[in-house]
């Protein structure tokens, strides 16, 4: 039996230990990322992946989150869509060059090929990551 890396990582985010704070970001299309996964979901993946750095005190977190969740709905055939709780793993945001959240990280091919912090809308979003596929 074969599974399609979109399947394993839908049961992955189902039975790994997530915070209840991260309960509003999961959903179909975004997949957590953590210090354990993160080679495998990002660093390693073939096709172009948008990194959500985000924090639980973040109140333009609130409001991003439902903006990213309509971009990933709108590209999830094109790109991965990933968080990672900055309080969770501070030093591996920090290794991206993380200073303040929310940020936005788009990497193709394990390197980052954009980044931008603070609110966006669900629009601006998705012309800022098809504009550097």
């Amino acid at each position: 039996m074969t599974f399609t890396r979109r399947a394993l990582l839908t049961a992955l985010a189902a039975f790994s230990a997530v915070p209840a704070s991260a309960e509003a970001l999961e959903s179909e299309v975004l997949y957590p990322a953590t210090s354990h996964n993160f080679g495998d979901l990002v660093i390693a993946a073939q096709e172009p992946v948008l990194l959500y750095v985000w924090a639980p005190w973040c109140s333009v977190c609130r409001r991003t989150t439902p903006q990213l969740q309509k971009t990933a709905l709108a590209l999830r055939e094109q790109v991965t869509f990933a968080t990672l709780n900055y309080d969770d793993a501070p030093a591996l945001a920090r290794q991206m060059n993380v200073r303040g959240v929310p940020t936005l990280l788009l990497f193709r091919q394990g390197n980052i090929r954009g980044s931008r912090s603070g609110f966006i809308s669900a629009d601006r979003l998705e012309n800022w990551i098809l504009a550097r596929l």
